[in-house]
């Protein structure tokens, strides 16, 4: 199976989980069900109804969030984020714009993808310098876009 087909298969696995069992545990409580789920390189987080996010999978390169670089099966708090109204899952980082249209990304910065200007892989949220009035975000591999009044693209590639 290809790397594309596992993506999708690992996506369409997290979605049908997701709708069957609630993320923390819970059958019904509505807080804590799924508003949109994103699929990484080998991780994946998802949006709470109550505006938090957790991730799981592969966290070599701190794409969960959450303070750690141990892989974890089942989904964690990603720190220090709320209010959060979308979320975007690169190969290896994440970003999450909250509703007061702050940027913040975590996981791997190889390329510059997190856009604090660092180059280093962040284990936790930090917040994108500059940005404002942001209304979407989409991580890529190695590259992040933010839609403003003024649209720029984040990270550089080889």
């Amino acid at each position: 199976m290809g790397q594309s087909a596992r993506r999708i298969a690992v996506a369409v696995l997290v979605v049908t989980l997701v709708t069957a069992y609630d993320l923390a545990g819970a059958t019904s409580a509505p807080k804590t069900r799924a508003r949109q789920i994103e699929a990484g390189g080998y991780f994946s987080c998802a949006l709470l109804a109550m505006g938090t996010v957790q991730c799981w999978g592969y966290n070599q390169d701190d794409e969960n969030g959450n303070g750690s670089t141990r892989n974890s099966s089942r989904p964690q708090i990603v720190a220090n984020i709320d209010n959060v109204i979308k979320i975007s899952a690169g190969w290896d980082s994440a970003c999450a714009l909250e509703s007061s249209s702050h940027v913040y990304c975590w996981g791997s910065d190889t390329y510059g993808q997190l856009g604090n200007g660092e180059d280093q892989p962040k284990d936790s949220p930090q917040l994108v310098p500059g940005l404002s009035d942001v209304s979407q975000i989409s991580v890529g591999g190695g590259l992040r876009a933010d839609v403003t009044p003024h649209p720029r693209l984040l990270g550089k590639r080889n």
